[in-house]
């Protein structure tokens, strides 16, 4: 099966969790297209679960504000249609982590602010790929595990900002 949820949330101090697919049933071709305007905001995202999940999990985040703490995690179970994910975050201080598991995993994060965090990790078979673009006094760290195609392309502007890249191998690192 599949879901679609398409929502925006104004305001502070909401918690969203989202989950689309259980550890029971099976959840494919999931979509989320999210907006979140406010401060101290809490979102989780859970996209496919079950072990006969195949993937095609998407989602377009756009958080505006501060303070506001991201969680996003896509599934499958390595031979499905993989995942993709593109997450906008207009604020200071926000906190972003990602999972992508398993194969086709394709990242795009854009941070315009100060004093962001952004961790993710893709991890396992291979087919990894990630655009990360952020400006002044940012941390960001990215993991992208093997077996082997690896590619990111992250931008730092401005000042000040700290990176950590791990591409864990079976060779195919590009950066």
């Amino acid at each position: 099966s599949n879901s679609i949820v398409d929502a925006t949330i104004s305001g502070d101090y909401n918690t969203i969790n989202i989950k689309q697919g259980s550890a029971t049933n099976s959840s494919d071709d999931n979509v989320l297209l999210f907006g979140i305007n406010g401060d101290h905001n809490s979102l989780t995202v859970s996209q496919g679960d079950y072990s006969g999940d195949t993937g095609g999990h998407r989602a377009i985040v756009d958080i505006t504000g501060g303070y506001n703490t991201i969680g996003l995690t896509q599934y499958n179970i390595g031979f499905g249609s993989g995942q993709f994910a593109d997450i906008n975050v207009n604020g200071n201080s926000n906190t972003v982590s990602s999972a992508q598991r398993e194969t086709d995993k394709m990242l795009f994060v854009d941070v315009n602010g100060n004093s962001n965090s952004i961790t993710t990790n893709q991890k396992d078979s291979g087919e990894h790929f990630l655009d990360i673009t952020v400006t002044n006094n940012q941390t960001v760290s990215v993991v992208q595990e093997g077996t082997g195609d690896h590619a990111a392309t992250i931008d730092l502007s401005g000042y000040s900002s700290t990176l950590q890249l791990n591409q864990n191998s079976s060779t195919d690192q590009v950066y």
